[in-house]
């Protein structure tokens, strides 16, 4: 006999969407924009700084902006890269992946959705 279960998954990329899908995204940039110029002020952590990146790169992706969204999901990596076990590298790869095959880079895609997996599966089991 199988049982089957149903719950909903529930990705590292969720945050994605919650950025996705919020309306007036000209603003949204905008409003990232500002967020990412108070995070440096702030003098904040590398990783707060590369999630304030994501953020802006997100609301560039919903405005097919796709070489800006690029260049700050890079500048995201490159601050948080040496960090052996963070769990948002692999999503910052895999969106940068995504956006690379927008721009098509397929061979840069590639590689970067190969990052996202063997970062994820370094954060997952190197706890």
């Amino acid at each position: 006999m199988i049982i089957l279960l149903c719950f909903p998954l529930v990705a590292q990329n969720d945050s994605i969407y919650r950025y996705r899908n919020s309306s007036n995204s000209r603003s949204n940039s905008v409003e990232a924009s500002s967020n990412v110029e108070r995070t440096l002020k702030k003098s904040s952590s590398d990783q707060e700084v590369a999630e304030s990146y994501y953020v802006l790169a997100i609301e560039l992706i919903k405005d097919e902006d796709w070489k800006k969204a690029e260049n700050y999901l890079k500048k995201a990596i490159q601050l948080v890269v040496d960090e052996k076990n963070n769990p948002r590298i692999s999503l910052y790869y895999r969106e940068l992946a995504r956006v690379q095959e927008k721009l098509n880079k397929k061979g840069e895609a590639i590689t970067n959705y190969e990052n996202a997996e063997k970062r994820s599966k370094d954060a997952n089991f190197k706890k």
